[in-house]
């Protein structure tokens, strides 16, 4: 209820929210979330990668993350880029072949692919990546376990809720502390 004034309030409509709560699941759950403009709800015990994640959101300190969704089904491309709103900037590509030629363009902080394409396996496209570009597949089926080991994570896409999809994005593309050694 406190959000819900803040929001009418004219010097409260853009401050950013990021909320933190032991039952931030439900909540979220049981509220118009979109209305609230939250940047995310995070659960305790805190993930801190996420709360990073989202504070760096919040505040506008960084760049959006660059993500290439390599997904055949318009519909599942469409969820994904309802899900990730404006916690990334989303490229989507149908086909391994178009992959390939965004992959030419530019680098991405996140790959985020489909295993069936229609022209290919997109496990093919690992080849074209380098190891320090996170690939997190989300697909049909579950990934072998040879498999599972050349990608940074793996979603199976009817077992996975989109808080869990966007966790998994955020955990990938927050870039991770750096720790001084002396």
């Amino acid at each position: 209820s406190l959000l819900c004034d803040v929001r009418t309030l004219p010097a409260g409509h853009d401050v950013p929210v990021v909320v933190v709560s032991a039952t931030a699941d439900m909540t979220h759950r049981g509220l118009k979330a979109k209305s609230l403009e939250v940047v995310d709800w995070l659960c305790k015990p805190i993930d801190t990668d996420r709360l990073l994640a989202a504070l760096r959101l919040a505040i506008g300190g960084e760049d959006r993350p660059a993500i290439l969704h390599v997904e055949d089904d318009g519909d599942i491309r469409a969820v994904v880029k309802f899900i990730v709103g404006e916690s990334a900037d989303l490229h989507s590509v149908e086909t391994c072949n178009d992959a390939r030629e965004a992959l030419a363009l530019r680098d991405y902080d996140l790959v985020l692919l489909d295993v069936g394409l229609p022209d290919g396996c997109g496990l093919d496209l690992l080849s074209q990546l380098g190891s320090t570009t996170p690939v997190l597949v989300f697909s049909a089926q579950e990934l072998c376990p040879k498999a599972s080991k050349r990608v940074s994570s793996a979603l199976v896409k009817s077992r996975t809720s989109g808080d869990e999809l966007l966790s998994s994005i955020l955990s990938l593309t927050t870039p991770r502390a750096s720790v001084a050694t002396d």
